[in-house]
């Protein structure tokens, strides 16, 4: 993990008998702070992204266990956890509803497409069949 090293004090006109020994100081102490900070903003960036394929992960997992089949199989009420398959996705139930035959995954706000992305079609299909 990279740190940041403070930066020195900055110069003031306040203090004219020492602004020069401190603006020498700052501007030399800049290149550092800047190589610092980019690197951090890089490691922030892959921890967001290792972050965010965890989150997919974890809602994947969930919806597997929940699984009920192709949505164009399915009649009747359906109460959330719930997931289906339809037009070639995944997609989890957000709220329960009365018919599922009226509310169309893809279309309706009441589902919400899975992120299967990095996956095939096969293992998505084993991942699915097999929890």
């Amino acid at each position: 993990m990279t740190t940041i090293t403070a930066l020195p004090e900055a110069p003031s006109t306040n203090d004219p008998a020492n602004f020069a020994t401190e603006a020498d100081a700052f501007i030399a102490a800049l290149p550092t702070f800047v190589t610092q900070t980019n690197a951090v903003a890089s490691e922030v960036n892959a921890n967001a992204a290792t972050a965010a394929t965890s989150v997919g992960a974890a809602a994947v997992a969930v919806a597997a266990a929940n699984f009920k089949g192709n949505w164009s199989a399915l009649t009747g009420a359906a109460a959330v956890p719930y997931s289906v398959y339809h037009l070639s996705k995944y997609w989890q139930l957000l709220s329960n509803i009365a018919d599922i035959t009226t509310k169309v995954p893809g279309t309706a706000v009441e589902w919400a497409e899975i992120p299967t992305r990095g996956r095939s079609s096969a293992s998505r299909i084993y991942m699915f069949n097999n929890f």
